[in-house]
C-alpha cells in the first residue's frame, strides 16, 4: 500500500549465517559458491559488509535446500519483521542444525545445555 512503511532490511545476520557456513564446512568463497550452485561473485557479494546485495529468492532457495535450513528462517535473517514464526530465526536454524546430528550428538547438545542452563540458575540464586 501506498504510504506502508517497508520492513527494515538487515543482511548481517544472513552474512553471519554464510560465513559460519563456509567455516564449518571448511570452505573458502569459491568451494561454498560451487557447493551451492552459484558464481563466486555471488557469495563475495552476499558476505561483502560494505556493500550488501539484496539475495535472489532463488539463491536463498539453493542455500536453504544445500545447507538443510529452512527457507522462512532464511528469509527472516533477512526481514526479520515479516518473520512468520514465534521463534527467532537463529533459534529456528540452530534447532535444524541440531536435528541433523546423530541422535548421540543430539544427547550431548541437551547435556551442554542443560549444563548451562543449570550453572546460570546457580548464579543467579547466589547473587540475589
Amino acid at each position: 500500500m501506498i504510504g506502508e512503511m517497508m520492513p527494515a532490511v538487515s543482511y548481517q545476520d544472513l552474512r553471519d549465517f554464510v560465513e559460519r557456513e563456509m567455516k564449518s564446512r571448511q570452505m573458502n568463497i569459491s568451494q561454498f559458491a560451487r557447493f551451492i550452485g552459484v558464481s563466486h561473485t555471488t557469495i563475495g557479494r552476499l558476505i561483502d559488509p560494505q556493500n550488501p546485495t539484496t539475495p535472489s529468492p532463488e539463491l536463498l532457495v539453493a542455500l536453504a535446500e544445500k545447507t538443510g535450513v529452512n527457507y522462512s528462517a532464511l528469509t527472516a535473517l533477512i526481514l526479520p519483521a515479516a518473520e512468520q514464526t514465534e521463534l527467532d530465526p537463529k533459534t529456528v536454524i540452530r534447532a535444524e542444525r541440531i536435528g541433523q546430528l546423530t541422535p548421540e550428538q543430539q544427547e550431548h547438545i541437551d547435556e551442554i545445555i542443560g549444563t548451562y542452563i543449570l550453572s546460570s540458575t546457580y548464579a543467579f540464586l547466589f547473587s540475589v
